[in-house]
């Protein structure tokens, strides 16, 4: 388990060593901001009032037709494949680790980096609606969709 651990943290430091969290982290800013600031250019009299406490669903929903999955495969495309091309996989296989604590290890590394950004998302579209149009309701729920946006993301990892 320890091993695994180790390999986890070893490719979230290889992730964000080559900004490819900077470019995550810039799209889901970019992603979440921008249907708030539509909803609200776009008139008072286009967002009813009963629906304003509730518009959170909004940005933690509208991302999930197709920037999760995006980003599961961003993360996790060039996961194997980069290490035996840079030689690095070799050098970790040759130490006393097993392939399935490499692969386990490597899975809980991109996993890991991809619920950062379903949480990231999540709280940037209740801080965006709270901002933009008041006080958001039924917040309760939003760890269980959290969970079931990482879990249904993992079809694509």
């Amino acid at each position: 388990m320890w091993k695994v651990r180790t390999i986890a943290f070893y490719e979230l430091r290889r992730t964000v060593a080559r900004k490819k969290v900077l470019a995550l982290v810039i799209l889901t800013i970019l992603v979440d901001t921008i249907p708030y600031y539509f909803l609200s250019t776009a008139g008072a009299s286009s967002v009813p009032l009963a629906a304003r406490p509730y518009l959170w669903v909004v940005g933690v929903f509208l991302p999930q037709a197709f920037f999760l999955q995006f980003i599961a495969l961003f993360i996790s495309a060039g996961s194997m494949s980069e290490e035996y091309e840079q030689g690095t996989a070799e050098i970790l296989l040759s130490k006393p680790v097993s392939r399935d604590e490499y692969f386990w290890g490597k899975f809980s590394g991109g996993l890991s980096l991809l619920a950062l950004v379903v949480v990231l998302n999540a709280v940037l579209s209740v801080a965006s609606s709270t901002f933009t149009f008041g006080p958001q309701l039924s917040l309760e729920i939003l760890p269980s969709v959290v969970l079931s946006q990482v879990f249904s993301a993992l079809v694509f990892f």
